[in-house]
């Protein structure tokens, strides 16, 4: 009930200081949502995941390198202390792996049509809402024009029946109910 309160007040606010239109408010909104956005970065983020799985099915290349001081005590209690250094690089790829490549590429490719329909979820739960706060804003405003247009025929209907009455044409008891009326017809 809060949130579609919140939009209430966000749809009547935008309607009076804006000309926008359905659609553009809708556009503008949902570009604009947190929780959407999140969605979205979430998406990204899933997008990457995907290129992180992909790149198993390349060969790993590395690198590694040591320099440093060195000593070593020999059996017969002779020592020897000297600098060393070594380097190493390699290539390394795993020719069987149990289709764990093709699984880790597929269950990322199912995390973002997952995410994917989440967004498109969240975007027609959100539009959906939006445009029920929209049609309730729009019926209380009838309502309203209504209610006063009601309201200006009482009292008319009133200053007639007043009329009639100091003419001395009327009942006391129509005069009163006529104004019991446009009193609670007043806002």
């Amino acid at each position: 009930m809060n949130k579609l309160l919140c939009l209430l007040t966000i749809l009547s606010l935008s309607y009076t200081s804006y000309a926008l239109s359905m659609k553009d408010y809708l556009e503008q909104a949902i570009k604009k949502h947190p929780n959407i956005e999140y969605m979205r970065q979430t998406t990204k983020s899933i997008e990457g995941d995907i290129g992180l799985a992909s790149s198993d099915y390349y060969p790993n290349i590395y690198a590694r390198g040591a320099a440093g001081l060195e000593g070593h005590n020999y059996n017969n209690g002779a020592s020897k202390d000297g600098t060393t250094t070594e380097a190493e690089i390699g290539l390394r790829y795993d020719i069987f792996d149990g289709q764990k490549r093709k699984f880790n590429k597929q269950t990322e490719l199912f995390r973002k049509s997952s995410a994917d329909y989440k967004i498109e979820e969240a975007v027609n739960s959100f539009t959906l809402d939006a445009v029920r706060a929209y049609i309730e804003v729009l019926k209380q405003r009838e309502l309203v024009k209504i209610s006063e247009e009601v309201l200006t025929r009482h009292k008319r209907f009133l200053d007639k029946i007043k009329l009639k009455f100091d003419k001395g044409l009327g009942r006391l008891s129509e005069l009163k109910k006529s104004r019991v009326d446009v009193y609670y017809l007043q806002p």
